[in-house]
This record gives structure tokens, C-alpha cells and sequence, in this order.
């Protein structure tokens, strides 16, 4: 199911606020994986003139390849940027006449050669001087930290404003799920979390039990695999962290038990 947008009022006013000042906002918005930082911006972006790309987990040629896809139609069928740079001053012609600019996953530029310098550069020269509002986007929390937040990132003390997206509380599945008892919601949101794209998969035809066994322990699943694939974006030797999410499934709890059972 797909589920209704809820409970991002308070980001979508400051962003909205933003905005309204009618000068530039470099916007900063962060947040783990699947839990409604696309939707938020797609949402904001509804009835206004802007700029979506999202930045594949690839080299830097299918990164360039993605946004230049997004405006081919500007141009001619089969149009390239030729690198980043030829991108960002793309963008600062398109902040003339753009209310927003959006990079999401902007992280994985890193993949892209010098590109948050260069990305660096055209904010403090050019894009900083108009009146779009710029938000970058992104999962990697270990990565942002080095572009963004540390004191020596690139990115640092540029923010506008900084969003950091936090998962849908309990009582948000009250706007959702109309058919479950107060006690079955606590059983799904323990189960599913407050991660809107985990929540999706619920199914309010089938119980509680029904959904846990066939939307998470069903090997035919999506989320079966969930940790694993999450693991495997953000560390480099993800096995030895399921090693240690195995041995705490299996009841060692203290440091010593999981220590003796992990080796």
C-alpha cells in the first residue's frame, strides 16, 4: 500500500520559509534510508518550478549520464554534460528561473572526480548570490559528516538550515492503518518501525502475525534481506556486523558472550 503523507509539517514549513525569504538557502536534509526524505522533497516541490536529480550509486560517467537524462529535453536527444563543472553552471543559469534545486543522495558525489569542491566553489561564487533555495540530500551519514558537518568539510558553515529526517513516531500509524486494535499497531511498529518505506509493505487484510511471517521472515520477501543490504551501503565488512546482530538474535547479550561467539 501506498501510504498518505504525514506527520513533515514542521519541515515542510521551515522549508517553506526558506523559500518565502526569496534569497538563496543551502538546505542540508539527512536521514537514514527509506525513511521519507525523497517524498518530503517531492512533496515540497509539488506546484512550484524546480530541479530534481538524484544521484545514482555509480561512477562518475552514469552520474553524469542520470542528470543529463533528467534535462535532454532541453536540449536534443542524447545530450551528455561533458563533467561536473559544465553540470554546475547548467544549474546556476537554472537558478534564474528554478524556486528549487534538488540533489538527492548528493553523497555519492564523492564517486564523481573533485565534484564537492567544484560544487563548493559555485556555491560561495555564484549560487549563494541569487535566490534559489538548494537542498542536498542525502543517507550516508558517515560520508555527510565528512562533506558537511565536520569542521574541516568542505560543505561546512554553508548551511542555511540543517534537516535531519527521524523516522514516523506510533502514533502516525493511527492515520494509516484504520482496521488494527491500539495493541496490533504496537506489535506492527515494533516489528516494521516508524521507516515509511518498510511500512508500505503491511498489509491490513492479513494479521499482525500473517504480515511479520510474509513481509519480513518470508525469504521471498524485500525486507528479508533489508539488514544486510543496509550493512552492505554503509560498512565496508558488513559480515562481521551480521555476525554480531546473529549472535544477539541468539540470546548473547553482553559484550563477553557476543566477544566468545563472534571470536
Amino acid at each position: 500500500m501506498i501510504l498518505q503523507f504525514v506527520n513533515r509539517q514542521n519541515e515542510m514549513q521551515m522549508l517553506k520559509g526558506l523559500l518565502d525569504r526569496g534569497r538563496a538557502a543551502l538546505v542540508l536534509l539527512y536521514g537514514r534510508r527509506r525513511v521519507g526524505k525523497t517524498r518530503l522533497i517531492q512533496e515540497f516541490m509539488k506546484n512550484k518550478c524546480g530541479l530534481y536529480f538524484y544521484v545514482p550509486n555509480a561512477e562518475e560517467k552514469t552520474i553524469l549520464a542520470e542528470f543529463s537524462r533528467v534535462v535532454e529535453d532541453e536540449f536534443f536527444k542524447g545530450f551528455r554534460f561533458a563533467d561536473f563543472t559544465s553540470f554546475m553552471e547548467y544549474l546556476v543559469e537554472k537558478c534564474m528561473y528554478n524556486d528549487v534545486i534538488a540533489i538527492d543522495e548528493f553523497q555519492r558525489l564523492v564517486n564523481v572526480n573533485g565534484a564537492i569542491s567544484i560544487l563548493q566553489k559555485y556555491w560561495d561564487e555564484r549560487l549563494s548570490k541569487g535566490k534559489c533555495l538548494f537542498i542536498l540530500s542525502g543517507s550516508s551519514f558517515g560520508t555527510i559528516r565528512k562533506v558537511a558537518l565536520s569542521g574541516n568539510a568542505p560543505l561546512y558553515g554553508r548551511r542555511t538550515l540543517t534537516l535531519k529526517i527521524e523516522p514516523l513516531k506510533y502514533l502516525d500509524l493511527f492515520e494509516w492503518f484504520k482496521k488494527y486494535s491500539s495493541e496490533e499497531l504496537v506489535s506492527i511498529y515494533g516489528s516494521f518501525g516508524g521507516t515509511p518505506a518498510y511500512l508500505e509493505h503491511v498489509d491490513e487484510n492479513l494479521s499482525v502475525e500473517d504480515n511479520i511471517i510474509e513481509k519480513i521472515l518470508s525469504k521471498r520477501s524485500p525486507l528479508h534481506d533489508e539488514p544486510e543490504m543496509l550493512l552492505m551501503e554503509e560498512v565496508r565488512m558488513p559480515q562481521r556486523y551480521m555476525d554480531i546482530l546473529s549472535a544477539i538474535a541468539r540470546g548473547k547479550t553482553t559484550l563477553s558472550e557476543i566477544a566468545e561467539t563472534v571470536g
